[in-house]
């Protein structure tokens, strides 16, 4: 509770809404090996659900699609980043959080995450080294 990595707020976002995302994880890595090229043919279920990469696959199959695209002060647009969605950012800096339901004032949604030494909510949704690769709200509707 008091340290981890960004991939620990996602499981524990999970695990306090009833989803037990690591085993979910290790299922699917098991059915469709292929699809996860971090995990190099020998899964390792004690990191497996650790890794950024390994999450964008899941939630890529698993989980609803939204737009990359965020618009500073666009209502229509803003209204697709709701407090729960799955944040996902590329190279060089892989990281992934969770859009809370906190905003700016022009109603860009702050982020749940870590990016150490703990899980904050910040403002770092425009702010991050590398682009948005991925947005998914779970469960996929």
């Amino acid at each position: 509770a008091e340290e981890g990595v960004c991939t620990d707020v996602i499981w524990q976002a999970f695990q306090a809404a009833g989803y037990d995302l690591k085993k979910m994880l290790d299922e699917d890595i098991k059915n469709n090996l292929k699809s996860y090229p971090r995990v190099a043919s020998k899964p390792d279920p004690n990191i497996d659900f650790r890794r950024v990469q390994n999450l964008h696959v899941f939630f890529k199959r698993h989980a609803s699609e939204l737009t990359l695209e965020v618009k500073p002060g666009d209502l229509e647009n803003l209204k697709e980043w709701q407090g729960g969605d799955i944040v996902i950012f590329g190279h060089p800096i892989e990281h992934i959080a969770i859009v809370s339901d906190q905003r700016r004032p022009d109603g860009v949604p702050l982020l749940l995450h870590n990016a150490g030494p703990h899980a904050t909510e910040a403002d770092i949704l425009l702010r991050w080294l590398s682009p948005i690769i991925g947005h998914y709200r779970f469960p996929k509707l």
